[in-house]
């Protein structure tokens, strides 16, 4: 007589069981069982264990995602871990009802993936808020506002894909709600899922009425479908597609997918020990030897998921020597109860002890520091919140009500809070904005208070202007380009012939290179305007005018170098066919590759010597600095004040690179200093728009310095 085995007890109600779960301790880790039990075939659901390996996987996710992101060291695959152990539990779970033919409870799966996810979410949104509050600098609560809203309506990823933010770059870790995206990503998938999955059961069962009973197929179809479209939105632009939720479904598909074959797969137990421990190195590894922030979602992508798979393939039953006793051990399985709350903490802790320090980097002591407050804040708010509103209101109705009421008002006054501070940035912004639009030298000097301090005095009590921070630089861009010129990024398309006459033109000036040429576009015009003569723009973002190998030094990526390169080739037959009087572009940048503060590319000497060939005469602007990582976030603060070694390379070596002769280099350094020290202020002009570009306006400031240049270079004086 055989004796059945206790069942293995399920968390939560049947209602909730059948509605699925979400990620963190979203769902019960559990893995499908055998579908008979005792000889006897089950026409329930097939039964399930607890997979406390994979709360230990979450764990070691987590902490991946932290050090990664305290170290400022990219992407370490464990964001894309979550999202596929979501589609294992979650779609997973949904795929085999679908497959058994049984109601997937989509209302009940919304409100419980709801009550899961939603109030602790939300909760550390509004905490944030208020930290932001009282630290952000002028003008940052317009941003953060924004980012605020899009958060806690699960829409970051749309938005910052819209600001055209890069993942990765230095200014975005002192976004505090930058981290949502992936919140944001999984609430969009949640909400189709169920209605995806509906619609390929029905459609499988209509095709292939004998194979209905199985999903693996249908499901198989559609991620190789989504992957294909995910490759594809990363090969036209990885930088979108980094935040797409089309882009990022594939990964939670694939987790579904794992989940309805792994049912199917017979893995001898030694195969399955090997399997894990190489998993877990791999995972571990992955960030160090995948680009992430450049290539995921695309195929590198599949490093940290098979990896996370092989793991989870190599618990489906227990083993002596596997990982799987590692990772369930009670310290790791009962540490991942806390990844969810942990995740969402991490990151804001460390983005407002940077807006409050005005560093760049955690260091050690910061990271510690950093790290401890969101272990406490994690533990805290799971007991507190997170699992007192993931129990049923039935079961604890006194408790459920008061930590509701509290999350609400919590969320209530920060939402005030944070709305009127935006407001005020808001307010504060247009009102810079519209000053720089009407400022004129006599109360804005900026440069000129350098250059000739008695004709230009500074007069005192101005708001210094422009907006801070990155508005500066695309400011700059739009004035001196149409339709979205300059291109940034893997594609070459753009309206790049912006040509401007003024009267019955007598000569004309071509403004070359990338954004740092931008910043010139305003001098550049007045002088233009008072010659007579018609001005034309070409401009491309990271894509200075430049033939030769150190090009591939500062234009990163085999498409963007590529296209850089065909960029260059199509203005140079676009400037043989009709030959300008004059090339005006930007002599030096910042950040050479010896780790000095600036150098000569050797490709510009060979753009100029193209433009040598053709009669023209170059007027070279060496202006750019390049802020140290340590002071990226002084564009927004105005005491910030350098060192001139610190943002220029020496004068003897910089300007004694040998030149074309029609090369004029315009040294606009010496106005960018004060007896040695370089303020982020001048003239009541914010002369940096971030770490590597100078405001529009304070460009604009340097028109009679540039006049008087232009006609000394056409006089043959210079």
């Amino acid at each position: 007589m055989s004796v059945c085995p206790p069942r293995c007890r399920v968390h939560g109600s049947p209602a909730e069981r059948r509605a699925g779960g979400s990620v963190g301790r979203d769902m019960p880790q559990e893995v499908p069982g055998p579908p008979e039990s005792c000889g006897v075939a089950s026409s329930r659901p097939s039964r399930t264990r607890r997979r406390a390996d994979i709360e230990g996987l979450r764990i070691v996710a987590v902490l991946l995602v932290v050090v990664y992101h305290y170290a400022q060291a990219g992407v370490s695959g464990g964001v894309d871990v979550f999202l596929f152990i979501s589609g294992y539990f979650v779609l997973g779970g949904l795929a085999r009802r679908a497959e058994q033919g049984e109601a997937l409870g989509v209302a009940a799966f919304y409100r419980r993936t709801a009550r899961r996810l939603v109030p602790l979410a939300w909760f550390v949104c509004a905490a944030v808020g208020v930290a932001a509050l009282s630290v952000a600098g002028r003008g940052d609560m317009a941003t953060f506002g924004r980012d605020f809203t899009a958060s806690a309506a699960y829409v970051e990823n749309w938005w910052l894909d819209l600001s055209g933010t890069e993942y990765g770059a230095t200014s975005t870790y002192l976004n505090p709600f930058q981290h949502f995206w992936s919140l944001s990503v999984q609430a969009q998938v949640f909400l189709v899922a169920p209605w995806l999955l509906l619609t390929v059961a029905a459609a499988w069962r209509r095709l292939r009425p004998r194979d209905a009973s199985s999903m693996v197929v249908p499901v198989a179809l559609v991620t190789v479908i989504a992957i294909g479209g995910s490759w594809w939105l990363v090969a036209l632009d990885q930088r979108a597609a980094y935040f797409s939720t089309v882009a990022r479904a594939w990964e939670f598909l694939a987790g579904a997918l794992l989940a309805l074959a792994a049912r199917q797969l017979l893995i001898p137990g030694w195969l399955r020990v090997l399997l894990g421990w190489a998993g877990l190195v791999v995972l571990c590894l992955a960030g160090l030897f995948v680009d992430g922030t450049t290539q995921f979602p695309g195929p590198r992508a599949l490093v940290p998921l098979v990896a996370a798979a092989a793991i989870i393939l190599a618990g489906t039953e227990p083993t002596r020597y596997g990982v799987d006793r590692l990772l369930g051990a009670r310290p790791l399985a009962s540490a991942g109860r806390y990844s969810y709350a942990l995740y969402l903490w991490h990151w804001p802790v460390m983005s407002v002890w940077l807006l409050a320090t005005r560093e760049s980097r955690l260091g050690i002591t910061g990271a510690l520091v950093a790290a401890s407050v969101s272990v406490v804040l994690s533990i805290a708010t799971h007991h507190l919140l997170e699992q007192p509103l993931r129990q049923s209101w039935r079961a604890r109705p006194a408790r459920w009500r008061a930590v509701g009421v509290v999350t609400a008002v919590v969320v209530a006054v920060a939402t005030v809070g944070v709305g009127r501070g935006t407001k005020q940035d808001i307010d504060w912004e247009r009102s810079i904005t519209t000053l720089a639009a009407n400022a004129e030298l006599t109360d804005y000097p900026g440069m000129m208070s350098v250059v000739d301090p008695e004709a230009y005095p500074v007069p005192a009590g101005k708001p210094a202007i422009p907006v801070p921070g990155k508005k500066a630089e695309e400011e700059a861009t739009e004035e001196a380009t149409e339709d979205g010129c300059p291109v940034i990024g893997d594609h070459l398309w753009c309206l790049w012939d912006h040509r401007t006459e003024y009267g019955a033109a007598t000569g004309d000036v071509v403004l070359l290179g990338s954004s740092h040429s931008a910043a010139w576009h305003a001098p550049v015009h007045m002088v233009a305007d008072q010659l007579g003569w018609t001005v034309t723009t070409y401009i491309r973002g990271g894509c200075p005018f430049a033939f030769g190998d150190d090009l591939a030094e500062f234009v990163t990526g085999e498409a963007a170098l590529r296209n850089c390169e065909r960029w260059n080739g199509l203005v140079l037959e676009e400037l043989r066919e009709d030959p300008p009087d004059l090339v005006v572009t930007t002599y030096s940048r910042p950040f050479a590759p010896d780790g000095s503060a600036e150098w000569v590319p050797e490709s510009y000497v060979g753009g100029w010597e193209a433009l040598q060939e053709l009669g023209t005469d170059v007027i070279a602007v060496r202006a750019n600095a390049g802020l140290p990582s340590a002071d990226f976030v002084c564009p927004t603060d105005d005491r910030c004040v350098f060192p001139r070694e610190r943002l220029y390379g020496d004068d003897a070596e910089i300007l004694g690179v040998e030149v074309p002769g029609n090369v004029h280099v315009l040294d606009v350094t010496p106005y960018a200093c004060v007896d040695g020290d370089c303020p982020s202020v001048i003239g009541n002009v914010r002369v940096y728009a971030d770490q590597v570009h100078l405001t529009y306006e304070y460009g604009r400031t340097a028109s009679p310095l540039f006049y008087d240049f232009v006609t000394d270079v056409l006089a043959g004086r210079r």
